[in-house]
C-alpha cells in the first residue's frame, strides 16, 4: 500500500520541484539542483541512497581549530573563561580526545 501512495505521489513531487527550478535563476540552478536532489533522497522518492554530507563541522582538525572552537564557546559564557583557563580547556580536550601534536 505505501508502494502505491510513493509512486502516486512521486510525479507531483517532481513536477512541483520542476517548477521550482525553472523559476529560479541560472547562476543558483546547481544550488537548487543539489537542494531538489537532497529532498529527494531524504524523503525517499529517489532510488539513490541518501548524499553523505560535505562537511562536518564538529570535529576539529588542528590544534588552532580546536582553540578557535574554544574560543567561540566561550563568547557564550557568563562569565568569561579567563585566556588561561581556555587554554587549560583546549590542552583537556586535546590529551583526553583529539591527541593532536604540540
Amino acid at each position: 500500500m505505501l508502494q502505491g501512495r510513493q509512486a502516486s505521489s512521486t510525479p507531483r513531487v517532481t513536477r512541483f520541484f520542476a517548477g521550482v527550478a525553472a523559476s529560479i535563476s541560472t547562476s543558483s540552478l546547481i544550488s537548487a539542483a543539489t537542494l531538489i536532489d537532497s529532498v529527494l533522497r531524504a524523503s525517499g522518492l529517489s532510488d539513490l541512497p541518501p548524499a553523505e554530507p560535505t562537511r562536518f563541522k564538529g570535529r576539529a582538525r588542528s590544534l588552532t581549530d580546536l582553540r578557535a572552537g574554544v574560543m567561540r564557546r566561550n563568547d557564550l559564557l557568563n562569565p568569561k573563561l579567563t585566556p588561561q583557563e581556555i587554554e587549560d580547556v583546549v590542552a583537556y580536550l586535546n590529551v583526553t580526545y583529539y591527541k593532536f601534536p604540540q
